[in-house]
């Protein structure tokens, strides 16, 4: 059984996030990398997104407090998925901000509301 606060709102699987992975695994060697790479040691941070303790890249995140005002865990479960602020995010900040995995977003959504969230996390862990 994984643990489904590793589900992030719009889509994103947690547990593959290097910031994640370096503060939960107190991973030296990738906290380096995060440093090399322009973030301190306090950025490297993260308790999950559906925390109250996330890295600073996601303090703002506008799909948490979406879902927050909607009473909702995660866009999959919204009536309006995929809105434009997730289609936004997987073809414009993707490329804008270098993050390729965004684009997996709308595809990731409409496979945790189509098998749940617990195949869906298996399928995560095996990539």
């Amino acid at each position: 059984m994984f643990d489904v606060n590793l589900v992030d709102v719009c889509g994103i699987y947690c547990g593959a996030c290097l910031i994640y992975r370096a503060f939960q695994d107190n991973d030296q060697k990738l906290i380096r990398y995060l440093e090399e790479n322009g973030l301190s040691k306090e950025q490297i941070r993260c308790e999950e997104c559906v925390s109250g303790d996330v890295s600073p890249t996601c303090v703002q995140c506008q799909f948490r407090d979406c879902a927050k005002q909607k009473a909702l865990t995660s866009c999959f479960e919204c009536k309006d998925m995929p809105c434009s602020m997730i289609v936004e995010l997987a073809e414009k900040r993707s490329k804008a901000d270098n993050l390729p995995h965004l684009t997996l977003c709308p595809a990731n959504l409409q496979s945790l509301k189509r098998n749940g969230v617990q195949e869906w996390l298996n399928q995560q862990e095996r990539r």
